[in-house]
């Protein structure tokens, strides 16, 4: 016969199984559910971090096209500030040459091709020709001849000087400054400022 004190301990052991049973799920558990939890934070890290090396990369990449642009950028501006130094060079040194060419033998020949250029591109009656103050001191006998030469037949020619930013040739304008026609020095300059401009861009 079992005496109580014997059910007592029995019933203590049981007890006592049970809250370890308990406990050691509950211990189970926890440890499950925390691993989980690591797990998902592991990944959010993970995940949070493969972002910001994306975003770190791709701004750096901005920054680096936008360094690349300046540089080319600041390049071209360099180039064309120096082709329009070289250009303004060139321009004065032809405008410097054509200040002294007035004086050669060879600028007749040039300025009875441009009369006789400005005369067939002209068609009134009563015309105005414009030379320098230094041609029509100079060469005035020679341009009369030319226009004698090469004007239409009913053409009255009137000889005028031009202000002193003319540098050579002529212009041929009618009475009522209508028509013009512009054979000077500057235009030919002009006619050539493309040339100009590429033989820049082949050695600038």
């Amino acid at each position: 016969m079992i005496k109580v004190d014997d059910k007592l301990k029995l019933f203590a052991k049981l007890v006592l199984e049970k809250v370890q049973n308990e406990s050691e799920k509950k211990v189970n558990d926890f440890k499950r559910n925390q691993d989980t939890v690591l797990e998902s934070e592991k990944q959010r890290l993970l995940k949070e971090s493969e972002n910001l090396i994306k975003k770190t990369r791709k701004k750096a990449e901005n920054k680096k096209r936008q360094i690349v642009s300046k540089a080319v950028m600041d390049r071209q501006r360099a180039l064309l500030k120096k082709r329009k130094e070289v250009y303004d060079r060139m321009v004065k040194g032809i405008r410097d040459m054509t200040s002294e060419f007035v004086d050669e033998p060879e600028y007749l020949g040039f300025l009875e091709k441009n009369i006789a250029l400005g005369f067939s591109k002209f068609d009134a009656k009563n015309a105005v020709m414009l030379v320098t103050p230094h041609d029509m001191e100079k060469y005035y006998d020679s341009i009369k001849s030319y226009i004698d030469k090469y004007k239409k037949n009913d053409m009255n020619v009137e000889i005028k000087e031009a202000n002193d930013s003319m540098l050579g040739g002529c212009i041929i304008e009618d009475a009522d400054k209508t028509m013009r026609v512009d054979c000077s020095m500057e235009m030919v300059l002009e006619d050539n400022r493309v040339n100009i401009g590429k033989t820049l861009m082949d050695n600038v």
